[in-house]
């Protein structure tokens, strides 16, 4: 169950939805936000974990 913050940011990230070819997606800044963290971390842990990501 999400806590009511989770929910408040939840309801952010879903009014600011960015699409890329036509497919809704979250952008970095908003994960940062999200996990309360900075976008560099986000983008470093994504660049560590290439592998259990797939295009498209």
């Amino acid at each position: 169950m999400q806590k009511p913050e989770e929910k408040h940011l939840m309801a952010q990230i879903s009014q600011n939805l960015v699409a890329y070819s036509n497919e809704p997606v979250v952008t970095t800044s908003q994960l940062a936000i999200y996990y309360e963290t900075t976008e560099d971390i986000i983008t470093q842990n994504f660049r560590r974990n290439k592998e259990h990501f797939e295009e498209g």
